[in-house]
Formats: structure tokens, sequence, C-alpha cells
């Protein structure tokens, strides 16, 4: 007996007797299997590129600049109690923010403006409600801050604004209760600052949006009680200010977004507290005001980013309380349109578009008070992840398959005390509910279950909580929720494979039972309720993966063997001769991996745990036409235990699992097969191992139960269309141990 395989045996012995030690009933029932234990948690994973971490310290009424090299600089803000002097940069290629140096004076309601050069010049600002005059000069490439000349007038909530011979426009502002209409021009070259007139209102919360001739068009903002409608207008070439007509309507704390097309688009914002759902238009050429589409909400102190398609993303801001809801203008259409909502509402927080066309979402606050370190990002294209209805049992380990009419049913596995489940259940996408499908004679976990082609299920094998390993088999009737017993199959055995041919029979290959690995092979035929032994495979083995090509032969490849050791080996079962054949070597031995027939006939290998016991990042994919694996683009994370679906598309989705044998993934990965490329699919609320996922008859994906850090009841659907936000927040925070092979237990 393999070393794993003794380990796993002996713990199974060692739950049945703590079973009974702990229980003075003489009936057990289903008792515990060995299952995850919770130890002391270490810190969490920090973030990903496709779920970024959270920022050191919470913040808002802070500014974040997108750099040169696209990472992105957080500085300072205000928490509840104190102005921030701290500054933090992110890096999008690891998800990860780190504090760099701090600023010279703690400030809120500043501005920082990029110059050519790649420095940042942070600007005014308040302390202590005072505004401040001083400007200060952050060189990324000495990780250094300067003093620079301050201010001629001292200003908080005004604007800063880079014009086209790199001076930066200062306009408005306020100090205390008092707004000022001044405004200044600094001249990086000479650090020196210059009167440059003023504004026809004073005014603060304005915006200052540079068009496409280098005009700069100050609108809105308050003076004092009064919202202003009012709009000015600089030139660079003259110096002059002049007023333009006003907008529709009173406004601050809105936005200004200069279109692809030159125009300026206004939207939202607030008139003595009452936000706004209308937006304007600017024609920069007549200067006139037209209407555009109001939004689905109201909403001020939201952020709005241009997409690279052209289209507007606005996130959070809100009325009475900051809002969750995310919505897409498309200019083209003068159309608002809903996209996947924040992971959490927000209000004077930052957004920036990052140079591969992701949006992220950096502090605010979710309450009137309360600040964020919490951050999120919003991927385009990845789709988006909701919550969906609870399963009746927390359940993991289970094996999942779509009926007839495309249900997704999920069957036995491990509950939370580690009792061995009975119960089926399956889910209707229309009312969003989970039902039982009966129960099954025995408790099951690694166990097989497969689809016949008349619709009913078969369920072989597996062991119950007290370690008793079954060769028994059931089959459920589908419409009428029962289930009925087979006959039993030539050996006990769990972590085989079951795998359903067009002919009505079933075929079972490998696994352990108990004692031994096996390379027995046996065939079900459900009508005549008849097993028949087959030639066994060349290799014995467990953990493996079966895959129906559609030439109607199965492919197994990886698993653990007799010696205890993953395996690399694959080979072919085909049903017409009877015989094995070799299907060569995969470039990485694995098992607790996933092989996704791909719409082009290949199989995607992908992940698992290799020889030393780590847990995989690789994927390779095997040709049947040729019999050659050709490895291709690694994931971005190593996991086995994970799931993987095939979408409608031909993209393959990789969901969750664990990097250590039990540390659980949020993480969603997908494959697309044409480039060979892996692309982030975002982040599941709740990070799990020991999972399912089905593909919905309607093209989603519904992931369900597993274990994080308990076993879950939750689900959650993935809807393909669109795009999502994800944080490296949403992951489980815990490391695990459990008892059996190297975390093989999934």
């Amino acid at each position: 007996m393999g070393f794993r395989a003794l380990i796993l045996a002996l713990c199974m012995v060692l739950t049945v007797v703590v079973t009974a030690c702990g229980t003075d009933t003489s009936e057990v029932g289903d008792s515990p299997e060995p299952i995850p234990t919770p130890i002391p948690e270490p810190e969490p994973p920090p973030g990903s590129p496709g779920a970024p971490g959270s920022l050191n310290e919470p913040r808002a009424n802070h500014t974040t600049t997108l750099m040169p090299d696209g990472t992105v600089l957080a500085v300072a803000g205000s928490r509840v109690d104190r102005e921030l002097d701290s500054v933090e940069s992110y890096d999008p290629q690891t998800g990860l923010w780190t504090l760099v140096s701090r600023l010279g004076a703690a400030r809120e309601g500043h501005t920082a403006t990029l110059l050519p050069d790649g420095r940042v010049v942070v600007a005014g600002g308040a302390f202590k409600v005072r505004a401040l005059s001083s400007v200060e000069i952050y060189d990324p490439s000495s990780d250094s801050w300067t003093d620079a000349a301050p201010m001629n007038e001292a200003r908080s909530e005004h604007t800063a604004t880079l014009l086209p011979d790199g001076r930066i426009l200062a306009a408005g502002g306020v100090d205390l209760l008092t707004a000022t209409a001044g405004a200044e021009i600094y001249d990086p070259v000479s650090d020196t600052w210059s009167p440059a007139g003023n504004l026809s209102d004073a005014r603060s919360e304005h915006t200052a949006t540079l068009l496409s001739d280098g005009r700069v068009v100050v609108a809105g903002g308050v003076r004092g009680p009064y919202t202003l409608s009012s709009v000015d207008e600089y030139d660079p070439a003259t110096g002059a200010w002049s007023s333009a007509p006003s907008m529709t309507t009173a406004r601050s704390e809105h936005t200004a977004t200069l279109l692809a097309d030159g125009r300026l688009l206004i939207i939202g914002g607030q008139d003595k507290g009452a936000a706004h759902d209308s937006t304007e238009i600017l024609d920069p050429l007549a200067m006139s005001w037209t209407p555009g589409a109001n939004m689905n909400r109201l909403r001020a102190g939201h952020q709005a980013t241009i997409l690279e398609d052209g289209r507007v993303l606005i996130t959070g801001g809100g009325s009475v309380s900051p809002d969750s809801l995310v919505e897409i203008y498309d200019p083209a259409l003068d159309e608002w349109s809903r996209t996947a909502r924040m992971l959490t509402p927000r209000i004077d927080h930052r957004a920036s578009l990052l140079p591969d066309g992701t949006v992220l979402a950096v502090g605010g606050r979710a309450s009137l008070v309360s600040p964020l370190a919490f951050t999120e990002l919003y991927i385009p294209g990845a789709g988006s992840w909701s919550p969906t209805a609870l399963v009746r049992d927390p359940r993991w380990g289970q094996v999942a398959l779509s009926l007839a009419d495309g249900s997704p049913m999920i069957i036995g596995g491990l509950n939370n005390d580690g009792w061995s489940l009975k119960s089926a259940e399956y889910y209707d996408a229309e009312s969003r509910r989970w039902s039982f499908a009966g129960e099954m004679q025995y408790g099951r976990w690694g166990h097989a279950a497969a689809k016949l082609p008349d619709g009913r299920v078969v369920v072989v094998g597996g062991a119950d909580s007290l370690g008793k390993f079954h060769a028994s088999a059931e089959i459920l009737n589908v419409e009428e929720r029962t289930w009925n017993t087979l006959s039993d199959m030539s050996s006990a055995r769990v972590r085989h494979t079951l795998t359903a041919l067009d002919d009505g029979s079933a075929i079972v290959v490998g696994g352990w039972d108990g004692v031994k690995t096996l390379a027995g092979v046996d065939i079900l035929d459900a009508a005549a309720d008849r097993w028949s032994p087959a030639s066994p495979m060349s290799e014995a083995r467990w953990g493996h993966t079966a895959t129906l090509l559609t030439d109607r032969r199965i492919l197994v490849g990886g698993g653990v063997g007799i010696e205890d050791r993953s395996l690399s080996s694959a080979e072919i079962y085909d049903p017409t001769t009877g015989r094995w054949t070799s299907a060569g070597t995969m470039s990485e031995a694995r098992d607790g991996h996933t092989a996704t027939l791909l719409t082009d006939g290949r199989v995607l290998v992908i992940g698992g745990v290799g020889e030393n016991g780590e847990s995989l990042a690789s994927a390779e994919i095997f040709d049947p036409e040729t019999g050659l694996w050709a490895s291709t683009e690694s994931m971005d994370r190593p996991r086995s235990k994970h799931t993987a679906t095939l979408l409608r598309d031909g993209r393959v989705m990789v969901v969750g699992g664990a990097t250590d044998g039990t540390t659980p993934l949020a993480s969603v990965e997908q494959f697309d097969p044409g480039n060979n490329h892996w692309t982030s699919g975002g982040t599941i609320k709740e990070a799990r191992w020991g999972h399912s996922t089905v593909l919905l008859a309607d093209g989603q994906a519904l992931v369900v139960g597993g274990y994080g850090f308990a076993t879950l009841r939750s689900a959650e659907i993935y809807k393909p269309a669109g795009g999502g936000w994800h944080s490296g927040d949403s992951l489980a925070r815990g490391d695990f141990q459990a008892t059996g092979l190297r975390g093989r237990t999934g």
C-alpha cells in the first residue's frame, strides 16, 4: 500500500474510532469522514492581477493618478478622525498596493496632476478645516517628495488642469466656507505660480475639462449656499476667461467627461442636497448645451470613466446614501445600460482606467462616515458573478451533472460535520430554487455519477463516513425522483471515473479500494442491470480524469499510481474493440486536475497536484488526431480541486480550487483555445474548492457548494455577457489542513 493511500486508510479508521467514542448511541448512521480543520489564520492573499488587494490605509477624498508605467498612485485623503499623509502605489501586474514615501503635509480635497516628465504635482487641499497653499512634487524614479513654490492662494476642492504647454491651471476652491474665484498657473520649469485672472463666479466642487482645442471649460460648483449653473471658459492662448452659456441645471459634485467626438458630457451632481439623474452635453464648436438621457439613479459624488470603446462607466455616488449600481452611457445611442453592481457601495472614491482597459475603483465611503480600503476592478469582458439560492444541504466533494431538461443536479458529498450525504438536489433556474431529488440508499463521497442517454442518472461506488467502501450502484428515475439499487460492481472503490456511452452502457475505470490502487474496468448495462469486466488499464490509478472523445473512445489521464505518486501517463480505451492503447505522456505528472473536451475535439488538461505535492498552474492539450500532447500557457494561479467548464463561446472557465492542497481560491481564469491565452474571469464571492460548476441551458454557469472556511451552502451564477467587478478581498481568509492524501480529499 502506498504512503498516501495508507494515510487515507488510517484517517478513515481514526474517524470511525472518534465517532464511536464520541457517541453513546447504538445507531451511528452517517459519521464523519476526514474533513479540513481550520488552523490559525495567516495573512490573507493580498490580491492578484484580476482581483486587487486592499489599500494599506482606508481613505476618501484622496486622489489617484495613472502613472506612465501603468501603476496607480493614491495620495493622502482622510479617515474618520484625521487627514492622511500616506501615499500608496498600485501595481496592476500583481494586484498589490505598496506604501511609498509620505507627503510632507497631510491633506484632503487636494489635486494631483501628472506632468509630462512623469512627476506628480500635489497642490492645496485642507488640513483640520483650513485650506492649504502648499505644493509638493512626487518623483517616482526616486520615490521622493520635494516642496514646490506655494500657490498664491490657499484652496481646497479646486481643480487643476494640465495645459497643452505643460503648465497647470488651478481654478476656484474654498477656504473654510469662503469660495474663491481666483485662478493661477504653475510653471514646473521655473517653479513659479502666476495669477491667471478670475472666474465669473467664486466656486468649489466644480469641474474643469481640457477641450480638444486646448480651451478649459469650468462648470457648476457651489458658492456658499448657492449651487451654480454658470460656465466659464479659459483660453491659454490669450490667458483670458470668458463666460460661456450656462448649463440647464445647477449642479455640484457632478462629473464632466470629454467624449471621443470632442463633446463634453456632464452627469448628475446635486443642488442643495438633492441629487440629479440628469445629463447634458456641450457642443464646444457651437458652445451650446443639449440634454442627454437620464441615468437610472440619482447620484452625486460619483466617478465617470471613459472606456476604451468610448462609452462612459458611472460608479458609486448616491443620493441619500452611497450606491453600488453601475451604469454605462453610450454616446452614439444616447442610452444608458446597467452592468454588474460594485461589490460595495461607495461615494467620494476614485476610478482609474488602466492600460489593459479595466477600471480600478479605490477607496471612498460605503456609509456617510467610514472610509474604505477595499479596492475592486471592473473587467469589461469578464462577465459578472451574482449569488443565487442556497442549497438545502451544505456539501463539498459532491458530483454534479445536468439532467435531460438542463437542470443542474448535485449528488452526495460531505456536510460540515463530515457526514457523508445520501441526498441529491436539483436547481430550477426559472424559480432559482433548490429541491431534493430523493435519497440514495447510502451516503457517498469519492463516488462517480453519469447521465444515461435515456435521462436516468447512475451513481456508483464511493465511501460512507464510517470508512466503508461501496461496490454498490444506484439509479435515479428523474421524473419520479426515486432511487433504485443496481447490481454491485466487481469491487468497491473511490476516486474512480464513470463514463456513459451512447449505447446506454457506462464504464467504470480505476479507483482505490481502501487497500490498493485499481486498474480494473467494469461496464454497466443499465437496461439489463448487469456488470461485465473489461480489459484493465496498463497502469492502475485513482484521482484521474476520463474524457469521452468525439469518436466514442475514452481518454484517461494522470491520477495517483501504485507507488503513491502522481502519474503523467495517459491511455485510451476503445469500447468497440475493448482495448487500451497508450496516449503518450503529459508534460507533468498530475492528479486532482481537470480535463475538458474542447469544441474542436481536443482535450484541455488543467492544474492538479504534481509529483511533489504542489498545486500546478500548468495546462496542456491532447490532440486525438495526432496522439500528441502540447503545453500551453499556464494559469496565473496554481490550483487543484478546481472546476473547468466549457462555455458556449468555446472558452474554458476555471473556478476556485486550492493553492496548496487546502487553501481556497476565489479567483476565476478563462482559457481561449483560439490563442492559447488565459485571461481573468474575476472572482467569486466565496473562495472554495471541492465544489461543482454546471453550465446552464441559457449559457450561464452555476457554481455550488465546496469548502472554504467551512462547508458551503452558497451558490453563485456567472453571466458571461458584459463586465463584472472583482476584488482580492473576496478570498476566504485562512489556511487549512486536511487529513488524507496530500489534501486530496476533494
